[in-house]
């Protein structure tokens, strides 16, 4: 167990030198969050691309984004943190996304069914419709959120 700051940045440094750590999301969990020995329960997700429409199996403590590109499917994505809106998809119907990695994901998010496929963990068995970043961008001027990449377009 960590007990101060200072063991907090030397075990962060140690660990960034001998084994690269690909996110802060991935820092904290790897430092801070107790493992449960349970292992993970997995959802299907169909996500919906303008080109087709395709399933893919996602574990509930991994990235929507991430297990698509495991199984082949090519989606947007930049920043891989939550703040870019590249990466942004819109449920249709039932499902719950945790975006508790995401730098910037809102309440007002949420409740207009937008999801960060790059940060966003399966919570159900979901339907997306992805590329839907100029669609959020759009959303988020609309409410005066913060909308990265959103020059010349208007809600």
């Amino acid at each position: 167990m960590l007990r101060s700051i200072s063991e907090v940045r030397h075990t962060s440094l140690a660990t960034r030198r001998c084994c690269p750590v690909k996110s802060r999301a991935a820092l904290h969990e790897a430092v801070f969050v107790k493992h449960d020995t349970n292992p993970s329960k997995f959802f299907d997700v169909t996500l919906l691309t303008p080109r087709e429409e395709r399933s893919i199996r996602v574990a509930s403590d991994q990235h929507i984004w991430d297990a698509a590109f495991e199984q082949g499917v090519e989606l947007p994505a930049l920043c891989h943190q939550g703040w870019c809106l590249t990466c942004a998809g819109r449920i249709e119907g039932q499902g719950e996304v945790d975006q508790a990695d995401s730098l910037a994901f809102f309440p007002q998010d949420r409740e207009a069914g937008f999801g960060l496929l790059c940060t966003g963990r399966p919570c159900s068995d979901l339907t997306i419709r992805t590329h839907q970043a100029v669609e959020m961008r759009k959303h988020r001027l609309k409410d005066g959120l913060p909308s990265p990449y959103s020059q010349g377009l208007k809600p």
